[in-house]
């Protein structure tokens, strides 16, 4: 029997991407708007408050949407403010985001191989094509599909 490969799947965060350090640089980005704005004084009570929102929505929501960080920012931030901590976060986020040692050279392998690539996320579609774009990795995959196209 022959097997013969045509296509690989992959998942884009912690995958393809080394997403630890650029979370943790939105949550400080954000961090230093709220400090500024007197919400906050302390980087360790923010993270405790951030990873318990982030949990109450993990809990009491399903689906993609889960993993969208403004529901846990609305949980720790005043309104009126929400919006640009939210900025602030991704801004932080993405000038930390890069593809994990090894990605690219694997994603031009499967090219020269003329395998076809997807990404399979259970993130939000928009973020999850701008953390393709923000990392350069546009133009190797064939298709990009989200759980929320088929939840």
């Amino acid at each position: 029997m022959t097997f013969l490969l045509k296509a690989i799947l992959f998942d884009l965060d912690y995958t393809l991407l080394d997403c630890k350090q650029a979370n943790r640089e939105g949550r400080k980005a954000c961090f230093s708007f709220l400090k500024k704005k007197g919400v906050y004084s302390s980087l360790k009570e923010f993270e405790a408050r951030f990873a318990q929102a982030r949990q109450k929505v993990h809990l009491s929501i399903s689906g993609t949407i889960k993993h969208d960080r403004i529901l846990y920012l609305k949980e720790i931030t005043p309104n009126q403010l929400l919006r640009r901590a939210h900025e602030e976060y991704w801004k932080g986020y993405f000038k930390e985001l890069k593809p994990c040692k090894g990605a690219i050279k694997l994603l031009e392998k499967t090219r020269m191989l003329g395998l076809k690539t997807a990404i399979v996320t259970d993130c939000l579609l928009t973020q999850q094509l701008e953390k393709i774009h923000k990392a350069k990795l546009e133009g190797f995959f064939d298709l990009v599909v989200s759980t929320e196209e088929v939840n």
